[in-house]
């Protein structure tokens, strides 16, 4: 509990937040309100800023990841509660959905029996292996020295981010927009840097508007960036690919907005009980929100019943209360399905074979465990 107390939950609140955007930026996205609406128009401009906050989420991800995973050590009994969790949710709606007659292609069942192998969940795919890859990152950053480590940091930011903004023809470093494993060791290292290395030379009250001031700034950046280019995409082959390169998730823009954002809420310190408790309440339940609304046999079926396309012509204000609206009408829904997932879970748990099965396997967890153990890794 004294834990509990201590804890700054401004990370968890951003894992909240980020969560809802990434419901909002899938209603965008699959509903293509982008493509639909007249360019230039307020709708237009609205889903462009709306979409620029909302990408924002997945690098924010990836920080927070590094920025505890850098002084923490490894736990098989984590890869396996997530691999399992994921594995329920993707198997539960293939059957649901045969059951209901609802025929699905070879690819979805691959995908729904191997969700993780298959990489149809790409950012659990991606997070497992960077799980595996961490005690030997950290090896790499307690041994070498902080010169080091910045040139370490500038040399994966040039390929990740700059070379990607401007020279987006290359394909060598990453041909796929941020969404890859190379880019997430990227920004683990970033942020376990800013835990390591980390100054308080100015105050926090200051530091966080400082930061922003910067996160504004470069999201609007990137949203100019594509507003400018978007008109001339259609010309050729060249200008496509720098238009959608400007709203990429390792553009420069995204980039600095991202770590800035990341930064703004780790000098946030939320000294409220009843907020902190309800933050921490929230902070389990949303893997499960990712799970579900981005399941693949769930996605067509769920967008093709919201249609958000409908809303296209609506009023700016109107539109962007409908996109927030509905994204957290969905947000709350897989909050509630994985609050019930979890009561079924805690009741079966408690049978007392169940219970002798998971006193087994923590058992083979530990040894594991030893296995990377990170402790061990930095004392040999």
């Amino acid at each position: 509990m004294e834990k509990r107390e201590k804890r700054n939950v401004s990370l968890d609140l951003l894992k909240i937040i980020g969560m809802f955007l990434i419901v909002c930026i899938h209603f965008v996205g699959y509903n293509k309100l982008i493509d639909i609406t007249a360019e230039g128009s307020s709708n237009y401009i609205a889903m462009l800023i709306i979409n620029a906050v909302c990408m924002l989420a997945v690098p924010c991800y990836f920080l927070i990841s590094g920025y505890f995973l850098c002084k923490s050590r490894f736990r098989c009994k984590k890869i396996l509660k997530i691999w399992g969790v994921t594995l329920f949710y993707s198997l539960l709606f293939l059957v649901l959905f045969t059951i209901l007659g609802i025929s699905l292609s070879t690819e979805k069942w691959i995908n729904s029996i191997f969700p993780v192998l298959s990489g149809s969940y790409w950012f659990v795919s991606a997070y497992i292996l960077l799980y595996f890859l961490f005690p030997f990152l950290n090896l790499i950053i307690h041994k070498i020295t902080q010169k080091q480590y910045q040139v370490l940091l500038g040399i994966l930011l040039v390929a990740n981010c700059i070379c990607a903004t401007i020279f987006p023809i290359n394909t060598i470093f990453d041909a796929t927009s941020g969404l890859s494993i190379v880019y997430a060791i990227f920004l683990y290292l970033v942020a376990a840097y800013i835990r390591m290395y980390k100054t308080d030379s100015i105050k926090a009250s200051k530091r966080k508007w400082i930061y922003f001031v910067l996160f504004v700034l470069f999201m609007m950046i990137q949203v100019i960036n594509f507003y400018q280019l978007d008109p001339i995409r259609g010309q050729s082959s060249l200008t496509a690919i720098f238009a959608n390169r400007a709203f990429s998730y390792n553009s420069i823009f995204c980039f600095i907005a991202s770590v800035s954002l990341f930064l703004f809420f780790i000098n946030i310190n939320i000294k409220n009980k009843i907020a902190k408790e309800t933050i921490l309440y929230f902070r389990p339940l949303l893997f499960a929100v990712y799970l579900i609304h981005s399941n693949p046999i769930v996605t067509d079926f769920l967008w093709n019943i919201i249609n958000g396309r409908q809303y296209a012509t609506w009023n700016v204000w109107s539109l962007v209360g409908v996109t927030l609206g509905i994204s957290f009408l969905l947000f709350i829904l897989c909050i509630g399905i994985e609050v019930i997932r979890k009561g079924i879970f805690y009741l079966i748990g408690r049978l007392r074979v169940f219970q002798k099965i998971d006193g087994f396997l923590t058992v083979q967890y530990n040894k594991l465990d030893a296995i990377l153990d990170i402790d061990s890794i930095k004392k040999s």
